[in-house]
């Protein structure tokens, strides 16, 4: 978190996998709208692409809410479209409709009624921005960008279309906007996922001062917050303020409600401020370095950093599908092959990035595409993507020949040998593989998966971890010789569930489970709700109490279209909000007929569910000493991204 002014580290925090919208002033005379000048005067014009955040979980009507009627709405106007949505919470707004819309002293007012349209139209973006423009004459104009986003795939996907806007098709839709290098918007803000790239950088370069975005997901709250708006930063926004200082004002208010919200200080977040100016020298130092890596010779290093490197989408079950790493922590890794190329990267990176507000060190201000551990359709659509979008030509020759090298590479890391239990002190269970001479040339990163010998012929998963190392040639793993298990506090039943690792800090552990949420209020069945969602967990390293942190929907998905945009949810919901959880747990056959651990052991399972209503249950800690025998299996990947199993290690 850094602040280039006053070079202060800050907080943390993100936002939700949706983007936000504000309003404007109209009034009429005759059926005109009357048209203001002047220092003091701002427009911000919001692209509001509701999808299933409006339509499901109301979050683009809430963001309204949020603004007071009592701002000076001569001066500070706010316009935006709606879109995109089946059903808009806000009664003034027509889903049948994609009409233009002000906000002002009375609320939502409807100043342009049009016709239903696509919003993964670029003209609708296009005349929408123009409109703005024509009928709002201000000093200032802040562009708003709400809805999900997918890093190099775009942003704004339509619930109703299944259309989406390419980065292509917003970079096409800018040059034919009233906005260009001489007249450029104050700020751009991404409320959405992912796109604090350098990609959408070098669309808006031309058009924008400053660029507000994530490289992380973003998060959205309901209701049941309070006034949990994000457009809530325009009742104190100085309206004379540069581009940087509104944005701020953005991030600040986003931070203050996740904090106020959530009681979360760091959480997966990352919001940066990037000065547009700086782009063209940055493309120009990006290309320097990255031609000058010798990739052939270097593959094997570069491959094996690529694997261990943080990818943003955390909280996405397709998390791999964006291939989005960040840019400074790419190139500090590789620096060594073009020193002082990379130091002068570096630099221009700095300038660039005005400020960074990040949960952890793997984020500084700005991600790039540099495709691995998606599946090859989707690397080689990316890849093209790319080449339309920037001017990064020399890094599109490096990402094009490196990802012909991956698929080109033969790498082996079959094992004829078990995993041995290296040792077990105090609960810690510490286990390891070693590696041969050839194994350690093509080896890349490793995690391992806890199974407990359910004596019925099958195996429940009860850990996935990640926290492995490389030790010489011996791939050691560890873990806290604790289990979670969900016991309902009203019949007393208990049932193991199978906890996700995902990091610690000074004080707790951290972990996740899957459950479905449901909510059964209503005697209409067809009102009945079954939310996919991640119960994040923390464990306390003193006294083991474990509790829940928060809870957030999972990822929804396009589903029209060859190349359809797999999105995050990330909404943080409260259990409040629901009468039921179901925690289920799948146990396998992991063995085949001659007692050997097979790969296709996911092909064949019994599924359990626990469920209870949401104030009727608790987590608890259990140790691995309770009767069962548990093993343990690394999942080992070679430099090219294929993973294969060790043999079972068997903990106790």
């Amino acid at each position: 978190m850094i602040n280039k002014d006053n070079k202060i580290l800050y907080g943390v925090i993100a936002i939700l996998g949706g983007v936000l919208g504000v309003l404007i002033y109209f009034t009429f005379n005759n059926n005109e709208t009357l048209k203001n000048t002047g220092d003091e005067t701002r427009t911000v014009m919001v692209y509001m692409v509701g999808s299933n955040l409006e339509t499901k979980l109301a979050l683009g009507s809430q963001d309204f809410e949020g603004i007071s009627k009592k701002l000076d709405f001569s001066k500070l106007k706010v316009v935006f479209i709606a879109g995109g949505a089946k059903f808009w919470s806000n009664k003034n707004i027509d889903a049948s409709e994609t009409s233009i819309y002000e906000y002002n002293q009375d609320g939502v007012v409807k100043v342009k009624q049009q016709e239903l349209l696509n919003m993964g139209d670029p003209n609708v973006l296009v005349n929408f921005i123009n409109y703005a423009y024509d009928n709002y004459k201000s000093a200032k104009y802040d562009l708003i960008i709400w809805n999900h986003g997918g890093a190099i795939f775009g942003s704004e996907n339509d619930d109703l279309s299944g259309d989406f806007l390419s980065l292509a098709e917003m970079k096409d839709a800018m040059s034919k906007t009233k906005f260009n290098k001489n007249n450029k918007i104050e700020s751009l803000i991404f409320r959405t996922c992912l796109n604090g790239t350098i990609e959408l950088a070098n669309v808006f370069k031309d058009y924008a001062k400053y660029m507000v975005a994530s490289e992380e997901v973003t998060y959205g709250f309901k209701d049941y917050f309070g006034k949990s708006s994000t457009f809530k930063f325009l009742n104190d926004a100085d309206l004379g303020a540069n581009g940087y200082d509104f944005g701020l004002k953005f991030i600040d208010n986003y931070r203050e409600i996740m904090r106020a919200k959530t009681g979360l200080t760091e959480y997966y977040s990352t919001y940066s401020i990037i000065d547009l100016s700086k782009i063209d020298e940055l493309n120009s130092d990006i290309n320097n370095f990255f031609k000058g890596i010798d990739l052939k010779n270097s593959f094997s290093d570069i491959a094996k950093l690529r694997a261990n490197m943080y990818q943003y989408g955390f909280s996405s079950s397709e998390s791999s599908y964006f291939d989005s790493v960040d840019l400074y922590n790419l190139v500090n890794g590789l620096k060594y092959l073009n020193e002082d190329a990379g130091n002068k990267l570096l630099k221009s990176l700095d300038d660039a990035v005005l400020y960074n507000w990040a949960s952890n060190a793997n984020s500084r201000g700005l991600s790039i595409y540099l495709p691995y551990n998606a599946n090859s359709k989707i690397a080689l659509y990316g890849i093209t993507i790319f080449k339309d979008i920037t001017e990064l030509n020399d890094y599109f020759d490096f990402i094009k020949n490196f990802y012909t090298l991956k698929l080109n590479s033969n790498y082996s890391l079959n094992f004829s040998k078990n995993a041995t239990l290296a040792k077990s002190e105090n609960n810690n269970y510490d286990f390891g593989l070693e590696l041969t001479d050839d194994q350690l040339k093509s080896y890349a990163k490793a995690e391992f998966i806890v199974f407990r010998d359910n004596k019925d012929g099958y195996y429940l998963p009860v850990y996935k971890g990640k926290s492995t190392k490389l030790d010489g040639k011996m791939i050691t793993a560890s873990i806290k010789g604790k289990q979670i298990k969900v016991v309902s506090t009203k019949d007393k039943n208990e049932n193991i569930v199978a906890s996700i690792e995902l990091d610690e800090d000074e004080d707790k552990d951290y972990y996740s489970v899957v459950a479905l949420l449901e909510n059964f209020s209503s005697d209409n069945l067809s009102e009945f709700v079954y939310d996919p969602a991640r119960v994040r967990l923390s464990r306390d390293k003193k006294t083991n109490k474990i509790e829940i942190d928060s809870v957030i929907l999972l990822k929804d998905e396009n589903k029209q279209g060859e190349n359809k945009m797999v999105v995050p949810n990330n909404t943080l919901v409260d259990l409040k909000d629901y009468t039921h959880i179901v925690i289920a747990s799948s146990s396998y056959k992991i063995l085949d007929k001659n007692g050997n651990y097979t790969e296709s052991w996911e092909s064949d399972k019994v599924i359990k569910g626990f469920e209870e209503e949401v104030d009727k249950f608790e987590f608890k800690d259990e140790t691995f000493n309770d009767g069962y025998d548990y093993y343990a299996v690394f999942k080992i990947f070679d430099l090219s991204g294929k993973y294969t199993y060790s043999k079972l290690i068997k903990m106790n």
